[in-house]
């Protein structure tokens, strides 16, 4: 297990434990299968969006999946393995966090297409 989950753990216990320990058990047995404790970065990232969502005091189901959301982008084929672990509620968070990030770069590539095609257009010869 990482110093920085053990860590945060530790800080969720403090907080009257917002998620199970049972629950944890399972992020952290998920993390080390993976073995996603050696993504420090991305683990460090999880843990402040986690914070910040215990401070609008989200459900477990929503810190869960804030938790894991960062690793199941990276990863291909963990939403099945997800939905076994942590329930349907968990997985459907993560999948519509997925859809809402596909939609958010889609848009951002039209914007470029845009900006170039205005750009062509400006210029006296496009070759």
């Amino acid at each position: 297990m990482s110093r920085l989950f053990d860590q945060f753990v530790g800080e969720l216990q403090k907080r009257e434990m917002c998620i199970s320990i049972e629950r944890l058990a399972h992020v952290s047995k998920f993390f080390e299968k993976h073995d996603f404790f050696n993504e420090e970065k991305t683990l460090k990232e999880s843990i402040e969006v986690v914070k910040i969502l215990l401070d609008v005091q989200c459900d477990e189901e929503m810190l869960l999946s804030a938790l894991l959301y960062r690793f199941l982008e990276k990863e291909e084929g963990y939403a099945s393995k997800l939905r076994e672990v942590f329930g349907e509620s968990v997985y459907q968070i993560i999948e519509g966090l997925g859809k809402m990030r596909k939609i958010e770069s889609l848009a951002q590539a039209k914007e470029v297409v845009i900006l170039r095609k205005m750009l062509l257009a400006m210029s006296e010869d496009p070759r």
